[in-house]
């Protein structure tokens, strides 16, 4: 939980170009980046 929350942490500081390298937009990565730690798919609660 703390890895998901530190990727979370990581995504929300990336630039536009970065993003854009993702296929992501900035209102993605902040939706994903507001995310509470515990939600995360199933298959990764192992």
């Amino acid at each position: 939980m703390h890895g998901v929350w530190l990727q979370r942490r990581a995504l929300s500081g990336l630039d536009e170009t970065r993003l854009a390298d993702l296929g992501l937009t900035a209102d993605d990565a902040a939706c994903e980046a507001g995310r509470p730690f515990w939600d995360v798919p199933a298959t990764w609660r192992r």
